[in-house]
């Protein structure tokens, strides 16, 4: 498996599973924070494990629409996530009930 594999899968799954989870888990008030909090975190990893500098990344066109597709990409999962999320905790407050 290949380093950028590795990358993809941890943006792309495992941040957005976590953070939406953690939330879901903790205090479901706040799940709205999750695709937020998913795409900082996507970010950070980004920038620390890709290359060139974060400054390189801004100035060359093609790594800045990369990042922002990227970046677009990895919200729109954590959107549908916390849909999802939202889903079932409204579920289960009504079996609660």
């Amino acid at each position: 498996m290949d380093k950028y594999d590795v990358l993809n899968i941890l943006i792309f799954v495992v941040i957005p599973v976590i953070s939406m989870s953690v939330l879901f888990f903790r205090k479901r008030k706040l799940l709205w924070i999750a695709p937020l909090l998913s795409v900082m975190l996507a970010f950070a990893v980004y920038a620390i494990t890709l290359e060139p500098s974060i400054i390189k990344i801004f100035s060359n066109n093609e790594w800045r629409g990369f990042l922002l597709l990227a970046l677009l990409m990895q919200f729109g999962i954590a959107v549908l996530l916390t849909a999802v999320g939202y889903l079932i905790a409204y579920i289960l407050k009504r079996k609660n009930k």
